[in-house]
């Protein structure tokens, strides 16, 4: 398999690499939606950001931002976070692999994107923020 090939950290990297980008994600999606239903106002400036942000709002109400992206994310962080949680007490804790410790590290990625996905975006979006935020042009070309 092709995750045997790489090391706890190779591994780890991966996974977090897939965290932020998910996160950003994530709030991107949530200040579309928070834009459409007017708890925020949309932003003024001319910059990349608002240029996205304009893109997305033009959809139709049902049409969520970034839906696919969003899931395969989701996905492949629930996937790497199970293999990086069962090398990790595998290689970490010298622990033989069964059915508790699967069990166990998907239950822990899933707790992880679940914790990523409601809570930290919703959390990000605060109005004080989001100065900030728009200003993170670089990241988005």
């Amino acid at each position: 398999m092709i995750f045997e090939s790489f090391s706890v950290l190779q591994l780890l990297t991966i996974w977090v690499v897939l965290v932020f980008w998910s996160i950003f994600l994530g709030l991107y999606r949530t200040l579309v939606d928070r834009i459409r239903s007017g708890l925020i106002a949309s932003p003024t400036t001319n910059s990349l950001t608002v240029k996205l942000f304009e893109d997305c709002l033009r959809l139709p109400n049902h049409e969520r931002p970034f839906h696919v992206e969003a899931a395969c994310l989701s996905s492949l962080q629930v996937f790497c976070g199970f293999f990086v949680s069962s090398a990790f007490i595998t290689v970490y804790f010298k622990l033989e692999t069964n059915s508790w410790l699967l069990i166990t590290s998907f239950l822990s990625a899933i707790a992880v994107k679940g914790f990523r996905h409601g809570f930290f975006p919703k959390n990000l979006a605060k109005q004080h923020r989001l100065s900030f935020f728009y200003e993170l042009d670089y990241f988005l070309y």
